[in-house]
């Protein structure tokens, strides 16, 4: 890849870097955890987000190593927890709030 072709490449992927765990974004349906397949340049780099079920952008609402705060039913909370571990993919019905950062899940809806 020549210089001429990295520069705009590049500043896309620097661009589209803005830490999901940044942002004050709300959002409240259905959700999934998913593995991200982001590049990063520097560390830490999060490899696993939340995001709306259908995300018209799709950023993430969260994006970090280590999940957000999370409440709900046991089992569920347990069920986002290993899923966030493992960076499996699971749909869930809930509500994530941006400031502060907490995940509200209702109900697992299984895997993606």
């Amino acid at each position: 890849m020549t210089m001429r072709t990295a520069a705009p490449v590049l500043a896309l992927a620097l661009v589209t870097m803005v830490p999901a765990s940044a942002g004050e974004a709300d959002a409240e349906g259905r959700l999934r955890i998913k593995s991200e397949t982001v590049m990063c340049l520097r560390a830490p780099c999060p490899r696993i987000g939340l995001l709306a079920a259908i995300a018209a952008d799709g950023r993430p609402l969260f994006a970090s190593s280590a999940p957000p705060p999370m409440t709900g039913a046991a089992a569920d909370v347990a069920a986002a927890t290993e899923a966030w571990r493992t960076g499996a993919c699971l749909m869930l019905e809930g509500r994530y709030r941006g400031a502060p950062q907490r995940l509200e899940i209702r109900r697992i809806l299984g895997t993606c």
